[in-house]
């Protein structure tokens, strides 16, 4: 979120004034010093305390073996795997892809406080639609920032770039709360914090899939992005039909 925004820059200048590998060195250790000085003010609540020492309904609550055989699992994996790498197609970019159509590199920034606020949304969506309309409604946001980024190339209008790249990062962001909520009302509270911790494993093939595919298409059209906003579409479209097949899934399951 504002951490990107905020960051983003200080850590260019960084780079500017001491190099890549230096910079890295000393954000380590920042890491370090900050998680080990915030570790002494994080305490669990007391509802949390008492929440872990009830009984849980067993009828809900899978083990994360029985996650892995269960198809629901895998099949929203894969639709983590094709929204994370249609939005990690611009992500990485979003600052050179503003300044290409024309706009202050600052406003591809932005894009990471847009990736803050499509946790919070999707988040809250999901706490009052649940699964079906909720990754549907994601599924819409990223195919919406393909379409309006390629609708901006083609016109060559600015705003159409920037509020595609900002739908995006909205889309991008919704993945991470999804996949909680989704582990959790799917497969229980009991196991919730292995069961996550492997939902999130989708990041590491969208991580590759993602910018190896931008990059290859970038380098086809010379230079061009056009390829890279279909593919995000592509990708989105692909998304849906995992969708359509996931519901399916989990409604046989009740």
């Amino acid at each position: 979120g504002f951490g990107g925004l905020l960051f983003g820059g200080l850590v260019s200048i960084l780079i500017d004034n001491v190099g890549l590998f230096a910079a890295f060195r000393i954000l380590s250790v920042a890491a370090v010093i900050i998680l080990v000085a915030g570790s002494f003010f994080m305490k669990a609540s007391k509802e949390i305390v008492q929440e872990s020492d009830r009984e849980y309904d067993g009828r809900n609550n899978l083990k994360t073996g029985e996650m892995l055989r269960d198809s629901r699992f895998w099949l929203f994996i894969l639709w983590s795997v094709l929204l994370n790498s249609a939005g990690l197609l611009v992500i990485n970019s979003a600052a050179n892809i503003a300044f290409v159509y024309g706009a202050p590199t600052l406003f591809g920034l932005f894009v990471s406080v847009f990736n803050g606020a499509g946790r919070v949304i999707l988040g809250g969506a999901f706490d009052k639609y649940r699964r079906k309309i909720t990754l549907l409604l994601d599924t819409v946001f990223v195919f919406t920032a393909g379409a309006l980024l390629i609708s901006g190339d083609f016109t060559n209008h600015l705003w159409l770039i920037l509020i595609g790249l900002f739908v995006t990062g909205i889309g991008y962001g919704g993945v991470p709360a999804i996949t909680s909520a989704f582990v959790h009302s799917e497969f229980g509270s009991k196991f919730f914090p292995a069961n996550f911790s492997l939902a999130t494993f989708s990041l590491i093939p969208a991580a590759v899939i993602g910018p190896m595919v931008s990059s290859l298409l970038i380098e086809k059209s010379n230079g061009s992005y056009s390829s890279t906003f279909v593919m995000i579409m592509v990708l989105a479209f692909c998304g849906g039909i995992v969708w359509y097949f996931l519901n399916k899934c989990a409604d046989s399951k009740k």
